[in-house]
Order: C-alpha cells, then sequence, then structure tokens
C-alpha cells in the first residue's frame, strides 16, 4: 500500500481521514477512506495525521486556559436557567500493561417530560464533553475551557450529581462553589446492599426487601430519617460491621435531601457521566487488543470531545489552521505534582457572594436591635423648630 505522508494530501481529504480516524480504530479508517476517496492511505500515516489534529487542539484548548488566567473573559454560546455537570473516571489500557484513568465531564441543561404514565419526569439535554489523562488538579483547571463555554459561573443554579469523591467535590469548588450537591442515588443505595449482606453474614435476619424499603424511605424521607434508623440497626446489633457505609452516608448527608432535589426539578443520578465514560472514552480508547502510548490519550480524547459535541464544523478551521504548521507542539511535561491554580472566575464570585452574605447579616442584626428606651426628640431639635402654628398671613 502507498504510505502517503499527511502533507501529501488536501485540506479536505485530511479533514475526512481525521474525522475516520476519531471514529473508528486506525486500520478500518484509513481502508474506508481508501474506498470513498480512491487515495490509497496505511494505518500509520491515518494514526499520524489523527493524533498530530488531536494535539492541535489539545494545543489549543491550553492556550485558551492560559489567556483565561491571563483575564481574558469567555463569553458563554448561552446562559442556561438550570445546569448540572458531573464527573468520573473510567480506565485504559497502555502499552506495557499498565492500566490508567481518564476523567471525563459532562454538563447539561435540565428539561422536565412526561412520563407514559402522565407523571413529570426530569432529564438532561444538550449534553457536551470534556476529557483528559491527567491528575485531578490539572484536570479541573483544563476543563474550564468547558464550563466557560457553557457558561457554568453565569447559570441560575446549578447542580452536581456525583459519586461524592473528596476530588469531585474540590473540582466542583473550583468550577461553581455553591453548586447543590447531590449524591449518585444508586451509590447511596448500594450502601443499604452492603448492610444488608453484612447483617446476613453475622446471622442478623432482616425482610428480604429491607434495602429496597431502605432504599424507597431515602428517596422519600431524606437521609436525616434514613440515617437514624441505620444507626439504631447498629446499635441493636454491634456485631454487625457497618462502619463503611455509615461513614459514606453519614459524611454526606447534606447530599442526601433526595425529596427536596426531585421537588426542586434536580435529577438525583449520574447515569449521563456514566454512558459518557462508554460514549466518549471506552468507544475507541478501550476496543478489543487497544493499548496505547500515553502521548497518545489525550490527543485521542480532544478528538472525541469534538465529535461527541457535535462541534466538528467550528473546530475544523483552528484544527486545519494548526495542521498547516511544520509541527504541532507537544504536551508539556509534568516534574513536579501541579499545584493548584486559581480559577480567577470563581474566586471573584466568592469575594461577591462573600460580601453579599456578609451585608444580610448585618440587616438581620439591624432588624432586631431595638432600643432600651422610647427615644424622644431633644428641646432643640429641628422637628421642634416649626412645630407651632405658622402665622396667619403666612404664604405657603
Amino acid at each position: 500500500m502507498l504510505e502517503l505522508l499527511p502533507g501529501q494530501l488536501a485540506p479536505g481529504e485530511q479533514e475526512k481521514l481525521i474525522r475516520l480516524g476519531g471514529w473508528l480504530p486506525f486500520e478500518p479508517a484509513a481502508q474506508l477512506f481508501t474506498a470513498f476517496t480512491g487515495i490509497a492511505v496505511s494505518k500509520s500515516s491515518c494514526r499520524r495525521l489523527t493524533e498530530k489534529g488531536g494535539q492541535v487542539l489539545v494545543n489549543e484548548q491550553e492556550a485558551a486556559v492560559q489567556a483565561m488566567e491571563a483575564g481574558e473573559l469567555v463569553t458563554p454560546e448561552q446562559v442556561a436557567e438550570q445546569l448540572v455537570l458531573s464527573t468520573d473516571g473510567c480506565m485504559v489500557s497502555l502499552v506495557g500493561g499498565e492500566w490508567v484513568e481518564v476523567r471525563t465531564l459532562v454538563i447539561g441543561e435540565v428539561g422536565v417530560g412526561e412520563t407514559a404514565e402522565g407523571g413529570m419526569e426530569t432529564s438532561l439535554h444538550t449534553l457536551s464533553y470534556f476529557s483528559r489523562l491527567t491528575d485531578a488538579v490539572s484536570f479541573q483547571r483544563a476543563a474550564l475551557v468547558e464550563t466557560e463555554r457553557r457558561g457554568v459561573l453565569q447559570a441560575q443554579a446549578v447542580a452536581a450529581v456525583t459519586d461524592g469523591a473528596e476530588w469531585i467535590q474540590q473540582f466542583v469548588d473550583y468550577h461553581r462553589p455553591d453548586a447543590i450537591r447531590i449524591l449518585d442515588f444508586p451509590h447511596a443505595a448500594e450502601r443499604f446492599t452492603t448492610i444488608h449482606h453484612a447483617c446476613r453474614d453475622q446471622a442478623v435476619e432482616l425482610e428480604d426487601d429491607w434495602h429496597a424499603k431502605r432504599s424507597h424511605q431515602l428517596k422519600e424521607e431524606g437521609g436525616t430519617a434514613v440515617l437514624a434508623s441505620l444507626r439504631a440497626l447498629q446499635k441493636a446489633y454491634p456485631q454487625v460491621t457497618l462502619d463503611e457505609p455509615l461513614m459514606y452516608l453519614d459524611k454526606r448527608e447534606k447530599m442526601l435531601d433526595y425529596p427536596q432535589f426531585l421537588a426542586a426539578g434536580w435529577p438525583i443520578g449520574s447515569g449521563a457521566v456514566e454512558s459518557a465514560n462508554k460514549l466518549v472514552v471506552q468507544a475507541r480508547l478501550k476496543g478489543p487488543g487497544m493499548h496505547w502510548h500515553r502521548e497518545q490519550v489525550n490527543p485521542m480524547l480532544a478528538l472525541r470531545n469534538v465529535i461527541c459535541n457535535d462541534r466538528w464544523q467550528e473546530s475544523w478551521p483552528t484544527l486545519s489552521k494548526g495542521l498547516r504548521q511544520k509541527q504541532s507542539l507537544p504536551l508539556p511535561v509534568e516534574t513536579e505534582p501541579p499545584q493548584p491554580t486559581p480559577n480567577l472566575v470563581s474566586a471573584y464570585f466568592k469575594e461577591m457572594q462573600r460580601h453579599q452574605l456578609a451585608w444580610e447579616q448585618l440587616q438581620l442584626e439591624a432588624s432586631k436591635a431595638t432600643p432600651k428606651t422610647p427615644w424622644k426628640p431633644a428641646p432643640n431639635h429641628p422637628w421642634r423648630r416649626y412645630s407651632h402654628p405658622l402665622p396667619q398671613t403666612a404664604k405657603i
């Protein structure tokens, strides 16, 4: 097969090959390209051009983050009333047998529809994704390109539906500190199954549907009532070890107020990000026999984000411009653990919020203050100067 270098393809042909490489493994992508265009290219040519295109996107996004940190403000494409964000990780295999975690953020708008039974159902639409193979601190910084584009700080209300991991809470603090924190309901309900099994292992017989009843109670009454019943169970059967599930739920009690969340129209499940792991990452980077060099992963993820966000047409001019350059810049090499970089927009938001809360507290204290003795104006107070009737000749 004729080995054509990327520079030997016209821009339109480069676009087709990169787009195919973003959807399919490189060998069938090259074969389809040849079938569609009549131009023979090899698997390695498809891989090199696809990865170079993805690296252009990575470099462009890093430059955008640096510009934001230097004070450049980004105008959101639109400002939503309610946004939901979720983030999670999934594993990808590297050459040599190492498995690494790819983190993915999904952002969506909240919508309410009608079920087949005539009830109301909360759903997410207009989903977008951002993925990276990196540590938690670098990920929250790199994700600014997507959270700023979607207007996460400007939305009227934002909820973060997650599994409650510490790194995810820090991510939410960075991008929208006042976001409503909701623990993914299946993660919470899973603890009831753990407790049920632990009791049976110690010959403590519970109802067969005990865990289902606790899940229903959690959804209907919230975390406070359920935690009280779990603590009573632990007290009644001290031989049963319930430390892990109780600590997990107790630490996240404020994230368990499902009746209030549902009444406000928020979803209580993080299925969107679990689906994103499959759609964005696994569908292209976790096929049979696939193993990646570390430096290949983020360029492929950047391409997958553009494809799955349905933003190819608007991204191609930037990508094409980068391909015309002789060489794309390599990814920065981290020689030491990264330090958190302040989110300047979020910092301003938190400072204004602090001033607002302080002002409201002062107003509350002032409204409660009452004088110890009734106040009377002094005899020479200006209010008394014209307390007598005006002369009859006065003209008003």
